[in-house]
C-alpha cells in the first residue's frame, strides 16, 4: 500500500505533456492576456487510500477534469516540500482541506472550487507578499507564486446552478440531496464546488 505522494516530471516531448499543454492553452480565455509559458508538468501519484476513497465516490454520476489554482512557495523542483504555507505540496500530501478553502483571499467558503478555464485558475493562490493581486492585473505572471492543479472530480449528485448564487458555503447547500454544485458563469466558464475532499483527486501539477 502506497502511503506517500510523489510527483514525476513529464518530458516536453511526451504525449501527455502536449495534451495538458493544449488543454491549458485552449481553455485560457481572458481578454487578450497571453497565457504564461509552462515550465514543468508533473504527474502525481497519491497514497492508496486517496485512490480508494475517490473510487468509492465514483459510483454515482460523472467524473470531470478541472483546474484549481493554489499557492506554491517551494517552486517544486521535483520533490514535495514540508512548508505548511505551500498549498500545492500540502494538497498532494494531505488532500484538500475544506477548512482552509478560500482562506488566502480572506473569504473562506468551506468548499473547494474548481474551474473549466485555466485563466480563472491562474488568478487564485497568488503570492500577495510579492505584490501579486487580481486588481493589479499581474495575476497571469509566471512568477505570481502559484501552480495550477489538474484534478479529477467525482461529481456524484450534482446541483446545477445558472442564476447568481448568494452564498457559496455549505450552509447554503443541501448536502442531503447533492454532493457537488456546478455553477455556469457569465464569462462562459463553469465552477464546480465540492464539500467532501474525497470527491477530488490530483492528477497533474502545472508549474510556470
Amino acid at each position: 500500500m502506497k502511503t506517500t505522494s510523489e510527483c514525476t516530471p513529464l518530458q516536453k516531448t511526451d504525449k501527455k505533456f502536449k495534451e495538458i499543454e493544449r488543454l491549458f492553452e485552449g481553455s485560457w480565455k481572458n481578454n487578450g492576456r497571453r497565457a504564461p509559458s509552462i515550465r514543468d508538468i508533473y504527474e502525481v501519484s497519491t497514497p492508496t487510500v486517496f485512490e480508494e476513497d475517490f473510487e468509492l465516490q465514483c459510483g454515482v454520476g460523472e467524473t470531470q477534469e478541472m483546474f484549481h489554482g493554489t499557492e506554491l512557495t517551494c517552486g517544486l523542483q521535483g520533490s514535495l516540500c514540508t512548508d505548511p504555507n505551500c498549498s500545492t505540496c500540502c494538497i498532494m500530501q494531505q488532500g484538500f482541506d475544506l477548512a482552509k478553502a478560500g482562506s488566502w483571499s480572506g473569504k473562506p467558503v468551506e468548499a473547494v472550487c474548481f474551474t473549466s478555464h485555466s485563466s480563472v485558475a491562474k488568478g487564485y493562490g497568488l503570492n500577495r507578499k510579492g505584490g501579486y493581486v487580481w486588481h493589479r492585473d499581474n495575476w497571469a505572471d509566471a512568477k505570481a507564486g502559484n501552480s495550477i492543479l489538474l484534478v479529477k472530480i467525482a461529481c456524484g449528485r450534482m446541483e446545477k446552478v445558472t442564476e447568481k448564487v448568494t452564498g457559496k458555503g455549505k450552509d447554503h447547500f443541501d448536502q442531503n440531496t447533492y454532493d457537488t454544485r456546478l455553477i455556469s458563469k457569465d464569462d462562459g466558464s463553469e465552477e464546480l464546488m465540492i464539500f467532501n475532499k474525497k470527491n477530488a483527486l490530483v492528477r497533474n501539477v502545472i508549474v510556470f
